[in-house]
């Protein structure tokens, strides 16, 4: 008799970024170009939600999660900064299913993200975050127990 088990939104993610990692785990960094939007839009999507992820989740970059839940003023600073930089080259292939629930249930602000944004991110992906940012708070702007049949 096959296991059955239940996947939530969170690992559903979790699952899309894993799966981008192994296909294409060397990309450049997140930018979409307006004119060529296209299949890559999605893998590009998937990426920078994957590194805000990484940005923000304790487990990933402490520093920045502590800065970002605690005083969002300071997100000036030289160890966010090197955080969203291994967030951008490594840390976002090791996101899991813990940190996308971390990050989608800490009540993040729109204010602490510009921020994080303005300081951290070169402004030609900044479209990109701000895209990703919106999606993925609309993704889990409902909750996100709810349970997918899984295989």
């Amino acid at each position: 008799m096959p296991i059955k088990y239940n996947l939530t939104t969170y690992d559903m993610l979790a699952n899309q970024i894993h799966k981008l990692s192994i296909k294409n785990g060397s990309a450049s960094p997140v930018k979409f170009d307006e004119e060529a939007r296209s299949i890559t839009e999605d893998g590009d999507i998937i990426r920078a939600k994957a590194v805000i992820i990484a940005s923000f989740s304790s487990n990933l970059s402490w520093q920045t999660y502590k800065t970002i839940t605690t005083d969002p003023g300071k997100l000036n600073s030289i160890e966010v900064k090197r955080e969203y930089d291994e967030a951008v080259t490594d840390k976002w292939k090791r996101v899991t299913n813990n940190d996308v629930r971390e990050v989608a249930t800490n009540g993040i602000g729109d204010n602490a993200f510009s921020t994080w944004l303005f300081f951290n991110v070169d402004k030609d992906a900044h479209d990109a975050y701000n895209k990703a940012w919106r999606l993925f708070k609309s993704e889990f702007s409902e909750g996100c127990e709810t349970a997918r049949p899984g295989a």
